[in-house]
């Protein structure tokens, strides 16, 4: 196999040789002018007796010739020499974001939801071959993001999570157990994969606790994550442009009370041998990685590589060895018989 690393300057060495003919030309034609304007034809000639037009010619040639075998060095041959499969393992996580209004509150600087979004983003920088994916829930659940290696991407999913991206309102623990394991069955098998659940737990659906039991029977560890405090706290309300107006008030005018539910979180947690972890000001994910690295890593995906040699001395050598002699070419010659300068004009 033979390619050049450096695309751009191949292609430049490709059409040089057509734009250095056309300079060519243009500056023959431009050089019979300004000889013609000098003087007369005998007077040219006579000046230029001594001037061999096949050096210069051939001069220009080998001008040409190493500027092209140059830029065909700066374009970086290379052949391959070998194929090396290269096997990734890691394992496939998701996290389950919720994102309703409760996620509002501010027991926790400057609030939960922006204190998850930051301790995820930092849990994603420190993933090692991992594949991460992003379930955001309220009411309802939808993946954000699907499984990834590219963390760049599953980062700007995870910057454009916001209370209110769902507009169904709720939290949907059930649903977002449900979500993850339908998008690993798509994608494998869920055994020895992980989903960190992240909310403040206030759901009065039934059947969390039975979707977190399919999780444990297809082999899918739940570490749950429950932001807030065991206080209860009002719930911030801001307009469109983000300026505060208040708290959430009930139908009779009364200010909602969001309080942590960490009983259901530490039951999901040990219903799939995973674990619960409190998310306040001092919440870390590098322990919630730690326990997942625990787990049997599986092959993600491998890749082969060719190892390629570097082949550019070779036409640096020719490109060097044609603008060598070109030096050494004379534009002149030396004539035995000289004319006198009065002859020049006779």
């Amino acid at each position: 196999m033979f390619r050049f690393e450096n695309q751009e300057i191949f292609y430049l060495a490709l059409i040089f040789p057509f734009v250095y003919a056309l300079i060519w030309v243009i500056n023959s034609k431009r050089r019979k002018k300004l000889l013609k304007n000098f003087g007369t034809n005998v007077l040219v000639e006579r000046l230029l007796e001594n001037v061999m037009p096949v050096f210069r010619r051939t001069k220009g040639i080998f001008i040409g010739i190493g500027i092209f075998f140059i830029l065909l060095a700066m374009a970086k041959p290379q052949k391959g020499t070998g194929v090396e499969e290269i096997k990734k393992e890691g394992h496939d996580i998701f996290v389950a974001i919720d994102v309703s209004e409760s996620m509002n509150a501010q027991d926790v600087t400057p609030s939960r939801l922006e204190k998850a979004k930051y301790e995820i983003r930092n849990f994603i920088e420190n993933l090692k071959g991992d594949r991460i994916g992003i379930i955001a829930f309220a009411g309802v659940s939808f993946v954000q993001s699907p499984l990834t290696l590219d963390y760049g991407a599953a980062k700007l999913f995870l910057d454009v999570l916001e209370v209110g991206s769902i507009s169904e309102t709720g939290t949907d623990l059930a649903g977002a157990i449900e979500a993850t394991l339908d998008a690993l069955t798509r994608d494998s098998s869920p055994a020895h994969k992980a989903l960190i659940l992240v909310t403040d737990g206030e759901t009065h659906d039934a059947e969390t606790l039975e979707w977190a039991e399919k999780a444990r029977d297809e082999g899918l560890k739940i570490f749950t994550v429950g932001m807030g405090s065991g206080k209860g706290v009002p719930i911030p309300e801001y307009d469109i442009r983000g300026r505060s107006k208040g708290y959430k008030k009930d139908k009779n005018g009364n200010v909602v009370i969001t309080k942590l539910d960490e009983s259901t979180l530490r039951e999901i947690g040990e219903i799939t041998d995973g674990k619960y972890f409190r998310g306040e000001n001092n919440l870390s994910f590098e322990e919630i990685y730690k326990e997942i690295t625990k787990l049997e890593s599986t092959e993600l995906g491998s890749r082969k590589y060719t190892n390629f040699d570097e082949k550019y001395q070779i036409p640096l050598s020719i490109g060097l060895f044609f603008l060598l002699i070109e030096v050494l070419i004379p534009l002149t010659i030396r004539r035995k018989k000289t004319r006198k300068l009065g002859q020049l004009y006779q």
